[in-house]
């Protein structure tokens, strides 16, 4: 959590779009946060995204390929935390000077 923290601040992302991203919490932009339901639907359904939440997907605007281009994401992700994990890899000291703190499953969790 603390890397994307990191990289949402140098791109001016908001504290509240942090917090909201943080707890779960609706965000308020309709495409991110369809973006956000998504990605969450993809993790809730083991890839297996019900034709409703896809439809919703592409309703905001986005295209078949960044659902794709969303489940690539979501693979790298798993392959690097697994790896951090399993290394038990440290926090990087530039992401922890940044004030963000790691989740509650370790270096590269999203919880």
């Amino acid at each position: 959590m603390a890397m994307h923290t990191a990289i949402l601040t140098r791109h001016a992302g908001t504290a509240a779009l942090i917090e909201a991203l943080r707890i779960g919490a609706a965000l308020p932009e309709p495409r991110l946060e369809a973006l956000r339901r998504f990605t969450a639907a993809v993790l809730d359904h083991l890839g297996d995204v019900p034709d409703e939440e896809l439809a919703a997907f592409l309703a905001a605007g986005w295209r078949p390929r960044h659902a794709l281009d969303a489940v690539l994401g979501i693979g790298a992700y798993t392959i690097s935390t697994f790896a951090n994990r399993l290394l038990h890899a440290p926090l990087d000291p530039a992401h922890s000077r940044s004030g963000a703190v790691r989740g509650r499953g370790g270096v590269g969790s999203v919880v």
